[in-house]
């Protein structure tokens, strides 16, 4: 007597064409890449120091006499090594002190300016280094206009 078979007694096979598994590889090998990838990315975007406040600030019209510029960073600077410069429209340089620390705040750093400003557009431009060693500079302007007497 011929044995029946049911279909739930054969086995059912799948089988991915090979194009497909080898796109699948890549895919795979590709997503792994950048993954390892990602935190070296990292590294240089979480070294760096930036400025996160200014007085005067960014884009600010001061009419009062300017007495200092006042930095506060992302992180703790190295006062020693960092630097200002106010560079007046015509990119001569006002007479500005070293940063000095802050007492109460290792992210703040102050320059007293030395000098009367002129009426017109100002830069103020800094370096830092943080603690850590990351590094950061930039710039930004303001304007100057004495309140009239």
């Amino acid at each position: 007597m011929p044995s029946s078979t049911s279909a739930a007694d054969t086995p059912v096979v799948t089988t991915v064409p090979s194009r497909r598994r080898a796109a699948v590889r890549l895919l795979a090998g590709v997503t792994a890449g950048l993954l390892l990838a990602l935190p070296m990315t990292n590294v240089g975007a979480v070294r760096h120091i930036r400025l996160v406040s200014s007085s005067p600030a960014k884009d600010a019209h001061v009419m009062a006499p300017l007495r200092e510029i006042r930095l506060t960073f992302s992180g703790k600077i190295a006062v020693s090594t960092a630097s200002v410069q106010l560079l007046a429209a015509d990119s001569t340089r006002v007479k500005v002190g070293a940063l000095t620390a802050v007492p109460d705040s290792e992210r703040v750093a102050v320059a007293k300016v030395s000098e009367p400003l002129k009426n017109g557009t100002y830069t103020v431009q800094w370096k830092a280094i943080a603690a850590d060693g990351a590094a950061g500079s930039g710039s930004y302007s303001f304007m100057y206009m004495a309140a009239k007497k």
